[in-house]
């Protein structure tokens, strides 16, 4: 029996060992940009939220979930814990809600206990955050890390598309965003710039737009 040209091409497909087509996979995704890898963590992002599961934190003994869904009401997590519904208010917008779980029931800001609560997740998300594991969260099978003036490790072992936050430990508000391809961290180009944003805002100078005789200036002075 003779096998035509295409047979054997699918022939050398089907016995070329897995590990040399996981290091196939391996290489095109070390080729990507960090547009290229954002666009699979923003995929799974939206995946996971619009799942039953949603996006998963886990800090302090508490537990919050960002979802398009609400609530469940037969909810089996600890009393605190936070779910973020994202409500359609207009096509493809959001209005987010914070609901608490009290053991019974979710409390939304109606609530007397929702201030409370609130202050305690915001304290609790801080604290994590300082420390050497970072804020932890999943979405489908990636996961988000976010941690205070620390750089990614070099030795990380995970998916193609987790997600590294760092905070600024001189200037809170700078994230900078960094994308794993498969074998190292790819920094977002923007990183530089949210950093010299952050400095100049908080300069007496600051920030500053010129157009024409006119000048916008950005400052925490």
């Amino acid at each position: 029996m003779k096998l035509t040209i295409r047979s054997w091409a699918t022939a050398l497909v089907l016995v070329m060992p897995i590990s040399l087509i996981h290091a196939t996979e391996s290489h095109a995704a070390g080729s990507l940009s960090y547009s290229a890898l954002e666009q699979i963590t923003n995929k799974a992002t939206d995946s996971a939220r619009k799942g039953n599961v949603g996006e998963v934190c886990t800090y302090g003994g508490y537990q919050s979930t960002t979802s398009l869904s609400s609530p469940p009401e037969n909810y089996t997590g600890s009393i605190g814990d936070l779910w973020i519904f994202g409500e359609p208010f207009e096509l493809s917008f959001y209005n987010w809600k914070f609901l608490y779980w009290d053991g019974t029931i979710w409390e939304d800001e109606s609530n007397d206990n929702w201030v409370d609560y609130s202050v305690i997740h915001d304290n609790a998300i801080s604290d994590e955050q300082k420390t050497d594991k970072g804020l932890v969260c999943k979405f489908s099978n990636l996961t988000s890390t976010k941690v205070v003036g620390q750089e990614p490790k070099a030795s990380h072992i995970g998916e193609i598309g987790d997600l590294f936050i760092k905070i600024d430990s001189k200037y809170p508000d700078a994230e900078f965003y960094y994308i794993w391809n498969g074998s190292k961290w790819v920094a977002n180009l923007e990183n530089p710039y949210t950093l010299a944003h952050a400095v100049a805002t908080r300069t007496k100078t600051g920030e500053y737009c010129v157009y024409g005789k006119n000048k916008d200036v950005y400052s925490s002075y």
